[in-house]
């Protein structure tokens, strides 16, 4: 008895010693990158940006019409955060009625995405750390040392690493786009730009050549599925299996837009060209280009849509590596 007693109590110490050293390395680890330092690069942050001005689009100056901006839309309401504002501080946080939300933008990569502030249970003011990792905007917050990834959109430093953040539904366009079919959507702007620095901001002007729309398949640096521009010279509809779903892809390069939504079991969805109409079916639905059914028996509701949106081919590839499908 007195031998089984002494192996019991070693095997107490053993597991409690083995928990302590568990919590030890799991915070050491919070300090450490979870990607590749070799392609982590450090600079200044930038600035925070909480309370951001809007105004209607024909107030709007400092934009020209092939400017690129990321659209946004909630509860009917279209934000429009123009590259030429947003590339001054890269991160902007804002809200719509209960939906608090960041749009970000990394001129070196091209990618503009809009993400939900709310990550796990908390509510996180953030703003660009001044990190790059693979050239990319690297996000930190206000209120805890965590760094995220803007096209990797996971956390890779800190007590949120491997922690995945909510992208959330947006499109990038033109400036001519928006003010031809959308002049009610109301505008990020800020009086830090005159015209003549706006010109010399190259990056946030429409770039065919180079900028791909790209769909992320299967989670965190898995695979994407990468369209040019060319491949949609027209306004046109394709379908591809994308998470194990039947995907669509719509996209039009005369108003530099595309988007994807999953299409529902059993429904057969077309092509709709009365834009900003995009998809209809025969029971009489009808869906904008935000996926939202505007009529027939489904209004009111939403498409679901996988995680996309542009970046410069080299960025699909850096980060993707051999898991770049490429569409004609």
């Amino acid at each position: 008895m007195k031998y089984i007693f002494l192996l019991f109590i070693f095997a107490f110490m053993f597991s409690c010693s083995d928990g302590i050293d568990k919590n030890i390395d799991d915070n050491v680890n919070e300090e450490k990158w979870l990607v590749d330092e070799i392609y982590i690069k450090e600079g200044a942050p930038f600035a925070f940006i909480d309370n951001p001005s809007f105004k209607k689009v024909n107030e709007i100056e400092n934009v020209s019409d092939d400017d690129l901006v990321i659209m946004f839309n909630y509860k009917g309401r279209v934000k429009v955060f123009p590259y030429v504002y947003l590339n001054y501080s890269e991160v902007v946080n804002d809200k719509i009625d209960d939906l608090e939300y960041i749009a970000s933008y990394c001129p070196q990569t091209k990618s503009g995405i809009c993400f939900n502030k709310v990550i796990g249970d908390k509510s996180l003011n953030m703003f660009a750390s001044g990190f790059l990792f693979k050239d990319n905007l690297v996000l930190t917050s206000q209120e805890e040392d965590v760094f995220w990834s803007q096209m990797l959109l996971t956390g890779i430093k800190g007590s949120q690493k491997y922690m995945e953040i909510n992208d959330l539904f947006s499109i990038e366009t033109t400036w001519k786009t928006i003010k031809d079919y959308f002049p009610m959507a109301q505008v990020y702007y800020h009086n830090l730009l005159s015209r003549g620095e706006v010109n010399k901001y190259n990056s946030v002007k429409k770039a065919k050549s180079t900028k791909f729309f790209g769909i992320v398949n299967g989670g965190i640096e898995n695979s994407v599925e990468v369209f040019p521009y060319s491949s949609f010279s027209k306004l046109k509809l394709d379908k591809l299996i994308v998470n194990g779903r039947q995907t669509i892809v719509i996209g039009d390069e005369s108003k530099n837009i595309f988007t994807s939504f999953y299409e529902p079991t059993g429904e057969n969805l077309e092509l709709d060209t009365s834009f900003p109409l995009v998809l209809k079916d025969n029971k009489g639905n009808r869906w904008n280009i935000f996926g939202e059914a505007i009529e027939g028996p489904k209004k009111g509701t939403k498409l679901a849509s996988p995680s996309f949106f542009h970046a410069e081919l080299w960025a699909w590839n850096f980060f993707y590596k051999n898991n770049v499908t490429m569409h004609n």
